[in-house]
């Protein structure tokens, strides 16, 4: 954010969304079911999982935008927002394996079944479609500020 800032002439606006940590963030939703099969523990003795995700609430958010120096700071929380959805398994497969650093610890004749076994777990934890397929939704705060006249 103090990027944005810099680049920004005084007076100048900005829109800023992120990813917010609530449940059932995607992430989180995929980590849950990954713990859920015992039978792939094993493979996942050098993995660890660095949560990206923003953790915190509007306010933390509004103060971390004021702290990077802008002014004018309004923040938004939207628990809508449609991050994937498809009438495809195999699609939805595929979205699923771009969220899954532990395959490259599961041996290569193994793969396609975890990544079966992770996909069928996730169906009973994430939103669904109306037609009963996988929904993947996320939270953002969305935060509208300005950069002060007199910088």
């Amino acid at each position: 954010m103090r990027y944005m800032y810099k680049c920004l002439k005084p007076g100048g606006e900005c829109y800023i969304n992120i990813e917010v940590d609530h449940k059932p963030h995607y992430i989180s939703i995929i980590n849950d079911a990954v713990d859920e099969l015992s039978k792939y523990h094993r493979y996942f003795k050098d993995y660890s999982h660095n949560h990206y995700p923003f953790q915190g609430n509007e306010k933390d958010f509004a103060d971390a935008i004021r702290k990077a120096g802008f002014v004018d700071v309004h923040v938004d929380e939207d628990r809508s927002f449609p991050y994937y959805a498809s009438d495809s398994d195999i699609e939805n497969k595929t979205f699923l394996s771009g969220f899954l650093p532990q395959m490259q610890y599961i041996p290569y004749n193994l793969k396609d079944e975890f990544l079966e076994d992770v996909y069928q777990k996730i169906k009973t934890k994430c939103d669904k479609t109306e037609d009963g397929n996988p929904m993947w939704k996320q939270t953002v705060y969305v935060g509208t500020a300005r950069k002060a006249y007199n910088d």
